[in-house]
């Protein structure tokens, strides 16, 4: 299990598609509760940067750290405005960096299931039904494609 790999106490879980199929590490609970910020406060607070809508494909690793994301569509942050559409923006990140620029979490308004319906891994393939639930959040620093900063 990953939690021993990383030695650390159980926070993830087995799961397998099917009796005649070998548990795998699954997901346990993606969910990020909802903070206080509103979209237009995140919004004022971001001097340069992109807004995120729509998500095409993603992707980790299989130490669980780096991940790349590949999105439909963007806007453009220019001071504390949305300022126009960024077509197909992409975003690469490691997982503990990450989590470590979460600057602001949303309020109850914006939280809304996300994600995929199922995850699906292994030879032979195996797919589990899976959800993430999550506010609206606003990331500092950036380890993008482009290297910028929003």
């Amino acid at each position: 299990m990953s939690q021993a790999r990383a030695g650390i106490a159980g926070v993830a879980n087995a799961r397998a598609q099917s009796w005649n199929r070998p548990p795998l590490d699954r997901m346990a609970n993606l969910n990020l509760e909802p903070g206080t910020s509103s979209i237009e406060e995140m919004i004022a607070a971001v001097e340069h940067g992109i807004f995120v809508k729509t998500n095409c494909s993603w992707s980790i690793d299989d130490s669980r750290n780096k991940f790349p994301v590949r999105l439909r569509v963007g806007s453009a942050h220019r001071n504390g405005r949305l300022q126009g559409l960024v077509k197909k923006p992409n975003y690469r990140g490691i997982s503990e960096s990450f989590w470590r620029n979460l600057k602001m979490v949303g309020n109850p308004e914006t939280f809304m299931l996300l994600g995929t319906p199922n995850c699906g891994k292994a030879e032979p393939n195996q797919v589990v039904r899976v959800g993430h639930a999550s506010p609206t959040c606003l990331f500092t620093r950036s380890t993008s494609s482009e290297g910028s900063e929003p």
